[in-house]
């Protein structure tokens, strides 16, 4: 079986490229690709849609629900809908056109409860489900990194917008240097062509400190490493410092604590889960105002991510059980 699926691949976004990879090894057996415009539609048996925020609903989006696809026997999987602006602010013609392409999928299922009251509010699908995210079911394949010093590191995963705190986060990360902690700076967007790579800002972070303070301990690793090696670098860590949802998830796996610093709902619920939503804060705070949490962070973090290991390989399970069902689900529609 030929399985085209539809989301935002191929630009170095460590958390989409990791939903491709999990859903391929989920469909082993068959060939699971990225759909591009230089794929046959002809040659495509079934299309999957997702995983990521994919649906905006102020604005239809026809590369990730491409037309030629429209017809093929369809599943929307661990989507998310962008959640920015109110329902009652939504365009009708835009959540026509989403309704109209997303009604004729087999199965809709979101990757949070918001999302499926959303695509309920939207009535884009007669029965919105909800699953784990996907990347709970990534087979990991685990390398033996070696420690990048004989301190105790902190992973820092951070984003590229306008919005980043630069200034805040060189003080922070200049203190926790001084603290004799080792600081690992970890692109997680690391495509060259991506104007959201995030590997200039870290090399800029890290050229302030050090300009700041040229004993600092800090590090910024290559542009454009292997996903699995990106992954168990994250996993190497003692800590992390993360913006984003996918690297804080990673991290939860191997039990490396995880300060979470973001303004989406997304990553609060994913801490929430494992009782661990005090290590939830919004970046656009006085980053001196959280320093009772990062110290709690650094002394308790450890123990109480250890003590909600037993919930992360529950979601672990769930989500591998729900892909497998999804494999059953489109090898009997295709077969029959």
């Amino acid at each position: 079986m030929r399985i085209a699926a539809s989301g935002y691949y191929g630009m170095g976004n460590f958390g989409d490229d990791l939903f491709l990879r999990t859903l391929q090894q989920a469909f082993y057996r068959h060939h699971l690709f990225p759909w591009n415009g230089y794929i046959d539609p002809r040659e495509v048996d079934a299309v999957i849609i997702g995983g990521g925020d994919l649906i905006t609903p102020y604005k239809f989006s026809n590369y990730y629900f491409p037309k030629v696809l429209q017809q093929h026997p369809m599943w929307l999987y661990g989507v998310g809908i962008v959640d920015t602006y109110p329902p009652e602010t939504w365009p009708q013609e835009e959540i026509d056109r989403h309704r109209e392409y997303i009604r004729h999928a087999k199965r809709a299922v979101f990757r949070d409860n918001k999302s499926a009251e959303l695509a309920g509010i939207g009535r884009f699908h007669d029965r919105p489900e909800v699953a784990q995210d996907i990347v709970f079911a990534y087979q990991e394949h685990p390398f033996p990194i070696q420690r990048f010093s004989s301190k105790k590191t902190i992973g820092v995963c951070l984003f590229s917008y306008p919005a980043f705190p630069f200034e805040e986060m060189t003080r922070l990360l200049l203190r926790l240097s001084r603290q004799n902690y080792h600081i690992v700076l970890i692109p997680v967007v690391n495509h060259p062509n991506n104007r959201f790579s995030d590997y200039d800002t870290c090399k800029r972070l890290e050229q302030t400190i050090k300009e700041s303070d040229p004993k600092a301990s800090i590090q910024t690793i290559s542009l454009l490493l292997e996903i699995d090696l990106t992954y168990n670098i994250i996993q190497s860590m003692d800590y992390l410092i993360s913006y984003k949802l996918h690297p804080a998830l990673v991290a939860l796996r191997a039990g490396v604590p995880v300060l979470s610093m973001s303004k989406m709902g997304k990553v609060k619920h994913l801490l929430s889960r494992f009782h661990l939503e005090h290590y939830y804060c919004d970046y656009s705070v006085p980053f001196t105002s959280l320093d009772p949490l990062i110290e709690r962070f650094l002394k308790e973090g450890p123990a109480e991510v250890q003590d909600n290991l037993p919930l992360i390989r529950r979601a672990e399970q769930e989500s591998t059980a729900e892909l497998k069902q999804l494999v059953q689900d489109l090898e009997q529609t295709i077969k029959s």
